[in-house]
């Protein structure tokens, strides 16, 4: 009898092993759901950014005021705004205004800025110049730029003269991406 010599493996495994040791391996650093998932964050990341260089946010300075007496027209009134010398450098003659009455809050008038003050005037000068007295003279802490301000709607000067305003003047705007820490330079 001859003896051949038996193997332990069938011969289908043996080639079977023998096929994958030719194969070439590569490395995987990452399965692939985590590549395709990074590919997407990367281009969220992107998408998100594009859009906040594209959008303009506005920006607005805060001030208070007094609604202008006038005996020569009593029908139409002006709102003088008082701003600290600091922030009247942006504002221009015919930027939009939105104000309310400091008395009745839902009321909102928008306005437009028909003169802004050439240089900053002493409290005392305000007070006496525009006769302001009591919680009025009060608005004026420092040195101020007085603007004056056209209401889109009349106020008629012998209801509301004198009456206390809170302000916002647009200024300009600015990207959304600069608003973020770091990206200020992105104007």
């Amino acid at each position: 009898m001859s003896e051949e010599r038996r193997t332990f493996f069938r011969q289908a495994a043996l080639e079977n092993y023998s096929v994958r040791r030719e194969k070439d391996v590569l490395l995987r650093l990452m399965a692939p759901p985590s590549f395709a998932l990074f590919w997407l964050l990367l281009g969220l990341i992107l998408v998100g950014l594009s859009l906040a260089w594209g959008i303009a946010v506005p920006i607005y300075t805060n001030c208070s005021g007094v609604v202008e007496h006038q005996v020569v027209w009593p029908e139409k009134s002006n709102v003088l705004l008082f701003l600290p010398r600091s922030m009247s450098s942006p504002v221009q003659v015919g930027a939009s205004v939105q104000f309310r009455m400091v008395a009745e809050e839902q009321i909102s008038i928008a306005g437009t800025v028909i003169k802004v003050g050439s240089q900053a005037e002493s409290p005392v000068d305000v007070r006496q110049r525009y006769q302001l007295t009591g919680t009025q003279s009060s608005l004026i802490v420092g040195p101020v730029v007085v603007v004056q301000v056209r209401p889109v709607q009349e106020l008629p000067s012998r209801l509301y003269g004198g009456s206390m305003v809170q302000a916002q003047i647009y200024v300009g705007s600015r990207r959304l991406l600069s608003l973020f820490p770091g990206f200020g330079w992105l104007q």
